[in-house]
């Protein structure tokens, strides 16, 4: 399937969830927000967010550095 993700167009297998986006993308869900079609995704729901073809995702890493 394809989704969108900061707007890019990515092939994902089905059933893909959102914690499995980010895992794969080699992010810290921890230091995540996400939005999924615009909609706010809270941290400790990523595991129950199944994606689905033409969703949009939006992923915001927080980094630190000093």
């Amino acid at each position: 399937m394809k989704v969108r993700v900061n707007g890019k167009t990515l092939g994902l297998k089905d059933g893909e969830t959102l914690a499995g986006l980010i895992a794969g993308k080699k992010l810290d869900a921890g230091r995540v927000l996400a939005s999924v079609n615009k909609e706010i995704i809270k941290a400790g729901t990523f595991s129950q967010v199944v994606l689905a073809e033409g969703d949009e995702v939006e992923l915001f890493a927080f980094v630190s550095g000093g």
